[in-house]
C-alpha cells in the first residue's frame, strides 16, 4: 500500500490505543485468600494469612495494575497524544469463577479528594436487582452514604487476568476525576454476596436501609497503602 499522506487529511491515526507499561502498583501473597486476613477492615486480625489447603484461588488476588489508556494522531503534521481512560488489571491465582450459588464481588478501589472511594467492580453473576449492573465503576463522591454504581463493560477475562477499559467519558462528572487526578492508597477487596434474591431491607433500618444484598465475608483484600495511580501518567 503507497504510503501517502494527503495534504486535505486533518488528522491521521497512527497508533492503536495503548496502555502504559509501569508494573503493579498492589501485589498480594497466594494462598491467602481464606476468610482469615483483616488487612483492610479488621488491622488486629494478622495481614496475609497463607494456608494453602483453604485459600480460594478464584478469589486470590496476586497483583492489580492501573494504567493509562492513550492514542496518538498526527494534527497538521505534529504528533498529537490524548489521553483517553485508564484500564484496571487484576491477575488471580485462578480464573473468577466461584462455585455454583456463590456470587463473589471483585473491587479495585481508591481515594481522592473527593471520593472516599473510587474504582471498579465486577460481580460474578449478576444481582437480583435489575437496577445493579453487573460491571460498574463505584464510588461515593457526590457524598452519598451509599456506593454509585455506573455501568461499565465486563472485564475482559483471559485465564486468571480480569481487565476493566474506563473510558473518560463513564466517569461521572460530579466526581472530579480525570487526566491529572490521582489516587491514593489503591487496594482491593473480594468479597461473598448474600443476594437478598428480590428482597429489600426496610427503609428504616439504619445503614442497610433499602439494601438488596449484603456482604457475607471478605475472602481477600489488601491494606490501603502508599501505592498510588495518576491518571495520564
Amino acid at each position: 500500500m503507497p504510503r501517502l499522506i494527503l495534504p486535505a487529511l486533518a488528522a491521521l491515526s497512527l497508533l492503536a490505543p495503548s496502555a502504559s507499561a509501569a508494573g503493579p502498583q498492589i501485589t498480594d501473597p497466594a494462598n491467602d485468600a481464606n476468610f482469615l486476613n483483616g488487612q483492610n477492615f479488621a488491622p488486629e486480625v494478622p495481614n496475609n494469612n497463607t494456608t494453602p489447603a483453604g485459600s480460594q484461588a478464584y478469589a486470590d488476588v496476586l497483583s492489580v495494575q492501573w494504567t493509562t489508556l492513550k492514542t496518538t494522531k498526527v494534527v497538521k503534521r505534529k504528533r498529537v497524544t490524548t489521553v483517553t481512560g485508564f484500564q484496571v488489571q487484576t491477575k488471580l491465582s485462578a480464573a473468577p469463577t466461584p462455585p455454583d450459588g456463590t456470587t463473589v464481588v471483585y473491587r479495585m478501589l481508591g481515594t481522592t479528594p473527593l471520593c472516599p472511594y473510587f474504582g471498579v467492580v465486577w460481580y460474578s453473576t449478576p444481582l437480583s436487582d435489575k437496577t445493579a449492573p453487573q460491571s460498574a465503576l463505584r464510588d461515593n463522591c457526590n457524598g452519598a452514604s451509599t456506593a454509585r454504581l455506573t455501568k461499565l463493560a465486563p472485564p475482559v477475562i483471559n485465564g486468571a487476568t480480569m481487565t476493566w477499559t474506563v473510558p473518560l467519558k463513564a466517569i461521572p462528572r460530579d466526581t472530579k476525576v480525570g487526566v491529572g487526578s490521582v489516587l491514593t492508597g489503591l487496594y482491593f477487596t473480594v468479597t461473598e454476596i448474600e443476594d437478598f434474591r428480590g428482597q429489600e431491607v426496610p427503609a428504616a433500618v439504619p445503614i442497610y436501609g433499602g439494601a438488596t444484598g449484603l456482604g457475607v465475608g471478605i475472602i481477600d483484600d489488601s491494606k490501603p497503602g502508599d501505592a498510588v495511580y495518576k491518571i495520564g501518567s
